[in-house]
């Protein structure tokens, strides 16, 4: 029954397509603008037979690689070699960043330079539409969260951006701050690293809509923003360089501190940040069918599923926990409470969600970048 709604869905964009093709032949011939050829629908994006798997496998070893656009860490030592040992043939290509991820993909295609295949990176950074995206079927959308999937975007994997970390040999546990208006403390000037990522404008949003407009200029002024991912302060910290951090995802302390005996702690403040990564196809993509592999293996849990979940990420499934571990002395993750970036409750007062993100980027620059001016 599943399979049948997600072709019905994919079956309604096409159909509007078309009437909007057909709408247009009604205007004058004077004022009618030269036709463009009928958008193409590739059948590999809407293939559903037994054999998909196989039948992408083969196709995608014909094309020999697939390039993925991501901002997930995670890529290069972990899915990277996963998915090329799955699929023998298939290699693997990746660019791998946070804040100019987006930048460059809308360079290449608005230049019709078509390089990515798979864009994968966190919800509300980029419009998931026809402009740059290719509508698509998987099998595996019936078993995410309804809001997490559509004709242009499947999740794969989220985090939750969720205190504070810190390196136990620089700043005492019963020293750290156990609410976020305890970072305005005198003590903790400068102390309190934070990256550039992209989630970072919207994570200080939240504590401005928590704890108001005074709250967050002063904040700006605590807080060293250096110029890395929040995977570089995670870095730093466990180096020894920086004693705290925050805007930095939950994951990190199952890979570092329980994976590796990272001196990497972690202080959960309440409310925290969700975020989850969607993957979306190029609407020209240059390896469909590799694509459209990389993109169902992803959103397998016997699959990429299993690698992402084995790094402590949140998951989109339907029957998935806030996060697939706990953290000893801490609040248990079912009862965080934990606002998704695109929620509505964060862009209240603006028609659509890029306006917003667009706005507190604007109040990030200026205070946390320029110091207020």
């Amino acid at each position: 029954m599943m399979r049948k709604r997600g072709f019905t869905r994919i079956a309604l964009i096409f159909g509007v397509l078309c009437l909007v093709g057909a709408l247009g032949t009604t205007a004058s011939l004077a004022k009618t603008p030269p036709k463009t050829p009928p958008l193409k629908i590739n059948p590999i994006f809407t293939y559903n037979k037994a054999d998909r798997e196989a039948h992408l496998y083969a196709c995608a070893k014909q094309e020999g690689s697939v390039t993925f656009y991501t901002s997930s860490s995670a890529t290069d030592p972990s899915l990277k070699p996963a998915f090329q040992a799955q699929y023998p043939g298939v290699a693997m290509n990746d660019y791998v960043a946070t804040s100019p991820l987006v930048t460059r993909l809308e360079t290449e295609e608005d230049s019709g330079h078509h390089v990515f295949d798979v864009y994968n990176d966190a919800m509300g950074n980029i419009v998931r539409d026809s402009k740059y995206f290719q509508p698509f079927f998987s099998p595996y959308s019936k078993l995410l969260q309804p809001a997490l999937t559509s004709p242009y975007y499947m999740a794969s994997n989220g985090y939750i951006l969720v205190g504070v970390y810190y390196n136990p040999n620089l700043i005492p546990t019963s020293q750290v701050p156990k609410t976020w208006k305890q970072l305005l403390e005198p003590q903790f000037a400068g102390k309190i690293y934070m990256g550039t990522d992209s989630t970072a404008p919207a994570f200080a949003a939240l504590l401005r809509r928590t704890y108001g407009t005074a709250y967050y200029a002063k904040l700006a002024k605590q807080v060293r923003v250096v110029n890395v991912s929040g995977r570089g302060v995670a870095d730093l910290i466990e180096a020894g360089t920086a004693p705290m951090g925050i805007d930095m995802s939950s994951s990190y302390y199952e890979r570092d501190h329980v994976g590796n005996n990272a001196p990497l702690l972690l202080q959960v403040l309440q409310p925290t940040l969700g975020q989850f990564q969607a993957s979306s196809i190029s609407k020209y993509a240059p390896h469909p069918c590799a694509a459209m592999l990389l993109v169902d293996w992803l959103n397998n849990p016997k699959e990429g599923g299993k690698v992402l979940q084995s790094l402590g990420n949140a998951m989109p499934y339907k029957s998935s926990p806030p996060l697939p571990f706990s953290i000893p002395g801490q609040l248990a993750p079912a009862k965080w409470t934990t606002i998704y970036q695109t929620s509505n409750r964060m862009w209240t007062g603006f028609k659509i969600y890029s306006q917003a993100y667009g706005a507190w980027t604007d109040l990030y620059n200026r205070f946390f970048i320029n110091g207020g001016h």
